[in-house]
């Protein structure tokens, strides 16, 4: 019901607006549908109050339709939007979109488009995109997820863009009631020992490097007994 009333708020206020949100989206979906897979290699800098670590070099795999898995020796822990978001994954759940406006995102033209998922367990009641419409890229994502937290997108592209796979990806979020272990030293053995503050800020900087698309994966690097 609240979906609904937000959905039917929305569309009173941007009703006069003529372009078709669902028209611009399922551009974008189609230009992203071409990677049937990938392979990656990527560097994670973490700037979070609540872990401290060098940046960290990671493999990306992903494979039509879901399946992701991040390679790497040593992970932080993150929250899982921050590497394992997928457009693709997003845009192919039922939603209503709904157009807002045409803006200037840092020199380029955008049009800004509200997305209420239509599932109840949607981990995101509400986003925002800005689609550049000349490339069919996302630019930039703002959402809101089901726990009360948020988190921000935004994606630069320069090799790849074809593709609409990023180059670098900034990450920026907001997390109410985040329980993580408590580092301090005299906790460090205690698995137990956890914090609970209100709010987990942080940021998270991924670029991407040699890209390897459509190439072909086998489906066993995606096996549990596999990921060491």
């Amino acid at each position: 019901m609240k979906k609904m009333i937000l959905f039917l708020f929305i569309v009173s206020v941007s009703f006069l607006y003529a372009k078709d949100p669902n028209i611009i989206l399922d551009k974008v979906k189609n230009k992203l549908n071409k990677v049937n897979d990938y392979s990656v290699d990527i560097t994670i800098d973490v700037n979070a109050d609540f872990v401290q670590m060098p940046p960290r070099k990671a493999q990306v795999f992903f494979k039509k339709p879901e399946k992701m898995r991040i390679k790497s020796d040593g992970f932080a822990i993150l929250p899982k939007q921050g590497i394992n978001f997928s457009p693709v994954k997003f845009l192919n759940n039922e939603y209503d979109a709904i157009y807002i406006k045409s803006e200037k995102l840092n020199s380029t033209q955008v049009d800004v488009i509200k997305i209420i998922p239509r599932s109840d367990s949607s981990e995101i009641t509400l986003a925002t995109v800005w689609v550049d419409e000349v490339n069919n890229i996302i630019r930039k994502i703002e959402a809101v997820t089901n726990r009360g937290g948020a988190f921000t997108m935004q994606f630069d592209y320069s090799s790849f863009i074809k593709w609409g796979l990023p180059d670098k990806m900034v990450f920026s979020f907001s997390i109410k009631g985040m329980r993580i272990p408590n580092m301090a030293p005299e906790n460090i053995d205690d698995k137990k020992e956890m914090i609970n503050p209100k709010n987990v800020d942080g940021e998270v900087i991924v670029k991407y490097f040699n890209y390897k698309i459509n190439k072909g994966i086998d489906d066993k690097i995606f096996n549990d007994d596999v990921k060491k």
